[in-house]
């Protein structure tokens, strides 16, 4: 039996405030917005509230420009909490306990 690997992806300590990242990308691409775009996207319950900017990646036309550069800028931009060193240190010590690799 082949063992099952798992990614964690988690705004655990809210590490950004509520769509954060996409009003950075948006501003970065100059797509005017957004906000009235996610409250759109809130009022038709077709995504789950966090999932707008990965919807509009890849459904609105306006947002096809987004490229790989944009991605890693608003990254930078964006200031991580304290507390993600503590997210990577209990992944690893999970990983460890399941014997589970880590990277």
């Amino acid at each position: 039996m082949m063992a099952k690997e798992y990614l964690l992806a988690s705004d655990f300590d809210q590490t950004l405030s509520f769509n954060d990242s996409g009003i950075i990308l948006s501003e970065i691409v100059g797509i005017p917005g957004f906000r009235e775009k996610v409250t759109g996207l809130s009022r038709t319950n077709l995504i789950q509230q966090g999932g707008e900017l990965a919807y509009l990646l890849r459904h609105d036309p306006d947002y096809r420009a987004v490229r790989r550069e944009h991605l890693i800028e608003a990254g930078k931009r964006i200031r991580l909490k304290q507390n993600i060193p503590l997210l990577v240190a209990c992944c690893r010590t999970a990983s460890r306990a399941t014997g589970s690799r880590s990277t």
